[in-house]
């Protein structure tokens, strides 16, 4: 199904203009009644309305049924901070955007000279970043690595007063690599001092990842402070303002009353708990979301790209 989904995704998106999301499910609407069986759901703006010129939505992708479903989806962004640390208050100076500090990284650097710093939503990070998406390369290979992208704390939304903590050295905006991975991610390097022991953390192995609901993640984000939630597929693809993006990790929130991720959220970085031991694993980064789930890019095609290592310092966030 992942295969039938990369396959047509693009094309869904492009001849349809409601169509914000595509998902798999185990179960489907058939004549108003929820019945089991594999389904490619379609999430839709409004289902009922075709635009001018466009098909009707398609009946089935490969051998597989579609479900539509109404659905609305949209960048997150951030409110007030006053602290630089995991989950913290970003923006840049222009205050068109704003976000959460996520991981902290420094890069693989073999002669001894890593440079340190943190993760962070490109479309928090980088004004122009729709020209990212047009180039489809890495900042450091892009035009764009010839500007400034200076990183403020906390963000002109949140306080007039406001400092520069670093800069951005790496990003990318759109589907990475040959398997079409969607990144949208920042390395934003800092020369602030860290106090205590740094840390080592190993990401979490997608091989040992369950996708049925059973495993737990948590993300601290600037608005909704520390959340839990459940991974429920490795496969998500997304449309916002006609950027797509392609195998995202999906987050649904745990229960109806209960958010996962909202605007000021976006850039904050996603942990899965280890239930042996309930240590947290890096999963990656949020950075989008539906009404019930959270569109996360993939932090080991993340680290990849930028040739960098997640750390800490001392302990982790609290899992209880």
């Amino acid at each position: 199904m992942n295969k039938v989904i990369q396959s047509h995704a693009e094309k869904v998106f492009a001849n349809h203009s409601s169509i914000i999301g595509i998902e798999k499910s185990n179960v489907r609407s058939k004549n108003n009644v929820i019945v089991n069986g594999l389904s490619i759901v379609l999430l839709c703006l409004d289902e009922s309305i075709l635009p001018f010129g466009e098909s009707p939505l398609p009946e089935s992708l490969g051998d597989y049924p579609c479900d539509v479903r109404r659905e609305f989806v949209m960048f997150g962004h951030c409110n007030n901070c006053t602290t630089v640390n995991i989950g913290c208050s970003i923006g840049i100076s222009s205050g068109k955007s704003a976000g959460s500090v996520g991981f902290f990284v420094k890069s693989n650097d073999s002669q001894g000279f890593s440079k340190k710093g943190f993760l962070t939503a490109a479309h928090v990070a980088i004004e122009h970043c729709d020209e990212l998406y047009e180039g489809s390369l890495l900042l450091s290979k892009h035009s764009l690595a010839q500007q400034s992208h200076k990183i403020i704390h906390p963000s002109c939304v949140d306080n007039a007063v406001h400092v520069v903590i670093g800069e951005v050295i790496e990003s990318f905006f759109g589907n990475f690599g040959s398997n079409d991975i969607g990144i949208d991610a920042a390395f934003v390097q800092t020369n602030q001092q860290q106090l205590g022991e740094e840390i080592h953390l190993n990401i979490a192995d997608e091989n040992n990842l369950e996708f049925n609901g059973s495993m737990l993640v948590k993300k601290r984000g600037r608005t909704t402070g520390d959340t839990i939630g459940k991974l429920v597929d490795e496969c998500m693809h997304v449309c916002i303002d006609s950027y797509v993006f392609q195998n995202c990790f999906a987050i649904e929130q745990m229960d109806i009353d209960t958010i996962f991720f909202d605007k000021g959220d976006s850039g904050s970085g996603v942990f899965v708990i280890d239930e042996r031991d309930n240590s947290l694993k890096p999963l990656g980064i949020a950075f989008a979301f539906y009404c019930s789930k959270t569109a996360v890019c993939k932090i080991g095609q993340i680290t990849d790209a930028f040739n960098v290592s997640v750390y800490d310092h001392e302990e982790l966030m609290d899992i209880s």
